[in-house]
């Protein structure tokens, strides 16, 4: 069985993707049952939680769209060094690496932005007659910025809307269109080298799958700039002007609402799309629940053995 470097960070941006919408599916339940007239106001563990999965969902949406753009990259460096018999960069190991980079850099952009705020009590609930079963005061939590932060026009939520701007959105943006033109004269480049040094039978299997594989990283390529381009903008919108309270302030949430529908369809559909397409992904997801599997058993068989040995 053949893996790559290319599978290896198509399914990290699965798993990311996976869980993204999960998250977004909980908090859709949570806010329709928020909208029922006698419900009760979230607890403070409750609010805990939900502050920790946005910034898991705020750190697997960036996490996600920066593996769309290394994933070309890399794909970049395999075909240009597709006649070396070692390429460290087809490797599955090389793809691991690159997976787990994104997510410790993303964490760590996450972390900044959501180090300044925390639950504060902001009141109490009392809650309506006619709701039956319900009696007492419940207290009111909310989340807020803390004391170094007491606003969303601070330097620091400023500055982080720049950063996350530019370097999270614009600068992969600006990348990628780079990326793909490259990628399409390395896959013509490959193809040549293939026509003079492999038979005709073989020759058209494996430039099909190679061209097969760059199509499709420029496809996800594509539609991770269709989603994340304009919302590079908007965020350097609010981190310039927060204080506008023009036309375009509209505009700018119609478009964050847009681009949010077009990452979640993308999250939803390219990994089904690539696991029908692709049949070095289906067999690298095969041998990675092989593994689990693997382990389940072998873990299962060192505890009958030790408890047989009582």
């Amino acid at each position: 069985m053949r893996n790559s470097s290319t599978n290896i960070i198509l399914i990290g941006m699965a798993m990311c993707d996976l869980i993204y919408m999960i998250i977004i599916w909980r908090n859709d339940l949570v806010l329709m049952n928020m909208m029922k007239e006698c419900s009760i106001p979230r607890t403070l563990n409750q609010l805990r939680l939900d502050w920790f999965l946005t910034a898991l969902h705020n750190m697997l949406r960036r996490c996600s769209a920066w593996l769309g753009m290394l994933m070309a990259v890399v794909r970049y460096l395999v075909i240009t060094n597709i006649t070396i018999r070692n390429n460290r960069f087809s490797t599955p190991e090389y793809g691991l690496k690159v997976v787990i980079a994104a997510l410790i850099i993303s964490s760590i952009f996450t972390f900044f932005f959501f180090a300044d705020e925390q639950i504060k009590q902001i009141g109490t609930w009392t809650p309506d007659p006619k709701c039956a079963g319900l009696s007492g005061e419940h207290l009111v939590f909310a989340q807020k910025v803390n004391q170094y932060s007491d606003d969303r026009k601070s330097i620091q939520t400023r500055t982080g809307l720049i950063v996350e701007g530019i370097f999270s959105k614009m600068v992969p943006c600006f990348t990628l269109p780079i990326i793909t033109g490259l990628l399409i004269c390395g896959m013509k480049r490959s193809f040549a080298k293939n026509s003079s040094t492999v038979e005709t039978s073989n020759k058209n299997i494996r430039v099909s799958r190679a061209n097969r594989t760059t199509i499709l990283t420029i496809l996800i390529a594509g539609s991770f700039l269709l989603s994340e381009f304009p919302l590079g903008i908007v965020d350097l919108y609010k981190g310039i002007w927060p204080d506008d309270q023009s036309w375009f302030r509209d505009f700018c949430l119609n478009l964050e609402f847009i681009c949010d529908a077009i990452f979640s369809v993308n999250a939803s559909v390219h990994c089904l799309i690539i696991f029908i397409m692709s049949s070095q992904y289906r067999r690298t997801v095969w041998n990675l629940f092989g593994i689990l599997k693997f382990w389940k058993s072998r873990n299962t068989s060192q505890i009958a053995a030790a408890s047989s040995s009582y």
